[in-house]
């Protein structure tokens, strides 16, 4: 393969961008030109080396060979040489191109050998706030402590000091969305799509708030203002799903953009269309015959791929197409080759091109490859290019086509100042920061399941078993196969590790992280570390303020509970909210953990940590609520729900709460009250089942000021009358608050209409 790919681009006289590198070193080392280097050096004063984790060992030959002639020459030569190195081994994304990371290290190496050489480690940042700071400590110290290695090169980062003050914020993270399957329904509803239409939305709910959210400098001030499209980044490792997150953003007419996919001609289907345009322009091109072979037109196995290639370095003299036809005749793109490349000369360059995309059912090949609609019609429009332009010849066509294809690669950039949701990947957002980033489909498994260096079951016939030996006699020889296999899967994980490291660094204020598994078990083990690093955050920091939820943001506290604007009326920015949070899929897996005081005191008292809001949670749910149950309990029951007060320690509160849950389920009195209720169809035990489980599984959190207040359960756990009932509890005890529901969008049989229209 690789002779047959060399002998091509040197008859086409093409060079990709490892052949500079190549064609450099060659030159280098040519004893025939001893002295380029030192010319070369001669006219270099200052050589600067960005992003230097992302070169490849090539590279940094071509590049030491430079180095190791000014640092040996000195400075009686070169008096006036500066070098400037700087790089981050946790950024080298790019092990696709051949970047290594251990480079960084070499080069080190190599030029500390200089006495002037100065060092400065960057472990400062100027962009991300502190609470993702603490965040991102937890998350990569947690990942090395895990594996017990160093999977990623990691030191704890703090926020620069000279960096412009950035309070607040938040971390976001919400259990894997898993494909699942309704009772009763034979349709299966995909992880994937319910991961989607909820990032759109909250992409919506954000835009649609009033809250000032964003802390941002403007002329030369710094203001609290609220979130805008363009504060607003999604980022995704891969593109599976990206259609369907575009699709409900732009239904719910939310400004977006897909920096990403470049235009037109830049498309998959459209770069196979431009291979089909040369192909019929020289049938001898066998790089367009190549690409479309692997397209999804083509579905050629891999075997019989490495089969064709052997038969045409066998018989060079032999066309590609030619040996294509002769093996595979009866595959849809051989005879659409034959039909419009062989024969059918005479019909238009339109109609010949329309002729092979039906052979191959084009749409339907690409609309199953991408789950994507937008092929089918991106090919219709390159067939009415084709018509429109009326080509005299293919030969022009594909000269036009190419200029074209050249213009709108170049014209990427243009659109970059429009105020919209951005949506790209990791890859390309290196470099850059927003305010407010959305991290898509985060996929990273274990280390043992991502990628091998060879995975066809053919494997050993092409490449027999090849032992190496070990330093130790008393040790088994080493399978290479095997070896390699395993050394692939360490650098593959290590690299989805930094990955994810400049995903969650791109943020500057806020950070949500959704993903999606086929099953409720298979969580990704990245999310399973994100969760355990905010658990520990909450549980160790002793200062509350601006630390991480695990769903919804948190607004700075600026006036007193006092100042709280009366029912129906709009809070002015910055005062206190109370944040209710009702959402089963986003919680049912996190569970609020007791938090330390801000002194450290243990025996804090829940009210200095709840507030008002405390006081209103058990006057109500105990003397309003439970009114009616009390007139028939006995007395002494009576008596221990009405002295109930909110004193003592946070675990005081919560097991006078199952203590409470325990005397009322016990009584008798409760037990024909239950039987009453059921007779007379009236819910009334449904109140006293939702006062106990709310009093038992209610956390009242106070995060910068700001009253939150989260309650999860399980699917099946409620019914709809008892949710009804939590409802208006919560709607009573926190009357200034905003209800956040999550609720299946079934309809209601009373009122026909789905829970999120009623609340």
């Amino acid at each position: 393969y690789a002779r047959i790919y060399e002998g091509l681009k040197k008859r086409q006289k093409l060079m990709e961008f490892s052949d500079l590198g190549l064609a450099a070193l060659r030159l280098w080392r040519d004893e025939r030109w001893p002295g380029i280097r030192f010319h070369l050096l001669s006219g270099i004063r200052h050589l600067l080396l960005d992003e230097f984790q992302d070169t490849s060992r090539l590279q940094w030959e071509v590049f030491r060979l430079l180095l190791d002639d000014a640092l040996l020459a000195g400075e009686s030569i070169f008096a006036d040489f500066s070098l400037f190195m700087v790089g981050d081994e946790k950024q080298s994304i790019y092990g696709f191109r051949n970047a290594d990371y251990r480079v960084l290290a070499d080069a080190g190496t190599l030029v500390t050998r200089h006495p002037r050489v100065v060092s400065h480690p960057l472990n400062e940042s100027f962009r991300s706030s502190d609470l993702i700071l603490d965040f991102i400590n937890q998350v990569f110290d947690g990942l090395n402590a895990r594996h017990g290695e160093e999977i990623i090169p990691f030191q704890p980062h703090s926020r620069h000091p000279d960096a412009w003050p950035l309070e607040g914020g938040s971390v976001n993270l919400y259990p894997p969305f898993c494909d699942h399957q309704e009772e009763g329904s034979e349709e299966k509803q995909y992880g994937l799509v319910d991961e989607a239409r909820f990032v759109a939305a909250k992409i919506d709910q954000l835009l649609q708030d009033t809250r000032p959210l964003i802390r941002a400098r403007e002329n030369g001030r710094i203001v609290q203002r609220r979130v805008r499209p363009g504060d607003i980044t999604v980022l995704y490792r891969t593109r599976k799903g990206v259609s369907l997150l575009l699709d409900e953003l732009c239904r719910r007419q939310v400004p977006v953009i897909r920096e990403d996919q470049g235009g037109f001609f830049q498309q998959p289907e459209i770069r196979d269309c431009l291979a089909l345009v040369s192909l019929l322009a020289d049938r001898s091109d066998e790089l367009a015959l190549l690409r479309l072979i692997r397209s999804p037109l083509g579905q050629l196995p891999t075997a019989a791929f490495h089969d064709l290639l052997g038969k045409k370095l066998a018989r060079p003299e032999t066309g590609l197409l030619d040996l294509y036809l002769a093996e595979t005749d009866d595959s849809p793109l051989a005879r659409a080759l034959t039909a419009a490349v062989v024969h059918n000369r005479e019909l238009p360059l339109a109609q010949r091109c329309a002729l092979f995309l039906e052979i191959t059912a084009a749409q339907q090949r690409y609309r199953k490859k991408t789950d994507d609609p937008n092929p089918a019609g991106n090919l219709d429009r390159f067939l009415s290019l084709l018509s429109d332009n009326g080509y005299r010849s293919a030969v022009e066509a594909r000269t036009h086509l190419q200029k074209l294809s050249e213009a709108d690669e170049l014209s990427g950039s243009l659109g970059q100042q429009q105020d919209a949701v951005r949506l790209m990947t990791v890859h390309r957002a290196k470099g850059l920061q927003n305010e407010v980033i959305f991290l898509f489909n985060t996929s990273i498994g274990s280390r043992h399941n991502t990628g091998l260096v060879i995975n066809r079951s053919d494997s050993r016939r092409d490449f027999p078993i090849l032992l190496l030996p070990r330093s130790r006699e008393d040790l088994p020889p080493v399978d290479f196969l095997e070896e390699m296999k395993v050394i692939n899967q360490r650098e593959n994980f290590r690299e989805e590790i930094r990955v994810l490291y400049v995903a969650l660094t791109r943020a500057t204020q806020h950070l949500f992280i959704t993903a999606n598994a086929k099953k409720a078990e298979e969580t990704p083990e990245a999310v399973a570390v994100m969760e355990m690093a905010l658990r520990e955050m909450a549980a160790s920091d002793e200062d509350l303020a601006g630390k991480p939820c695990l769903a919804g943001i948190q607004v700075p506290h600026q006036q007193d509970a006092a100042d709280s604007p009366e029912p129906g009326e709009t809070p002015a920015p910055g005062t206190v909210r109370e944040e209710i949070i009702l959402d089963p899929k986003a919680l049912q897996s996190f569970r609020r953990q007791g938090r330390k005081a801000p002194s450290g005191d243990e025996d804090l008292p829940i009210t200095a940590a709840a507030g008002s809001a405390s006081d209103r949670l058990l006057g109500l749910i105990v003397h309003r609520v439970l009114e009616e149950e009390l007139k028939g309990m006995e007395p002494s029951l009576a008596a221990i729900c009405r002295g109930w007060a909110p004193a003592g320690t946070v675990e005081e509160y919560r097991s006078r709460a199952a203590e409470m849950l325990a005397h009322i389920r016990q009584s008798a009195d409760f037990q024909g009250l239950k039987r009453k209720a059921t007779r007379a169809e009236i819910p009334i035990a449904g109140w006293t089942d939702a006062g106990a489980y709310i009093l038992g599984r209610l956390d009242v959190l106070s995060l910068e000021g700001q009253r939150a207040a989260a309650l999860d359960f399980k699917t099946g756990e409620v019914n709809r009358s008892q949710m009804d009932l939590y409802r208006r509890l919560l709607a009573e005890i926190f009357p200034h608050g905003r209800l956040a529901a999550v609720q299946p969008a079934e309809k209601s049989k009373e009122s026909g209409k789905t829970y999120e229209e009623k609340w």
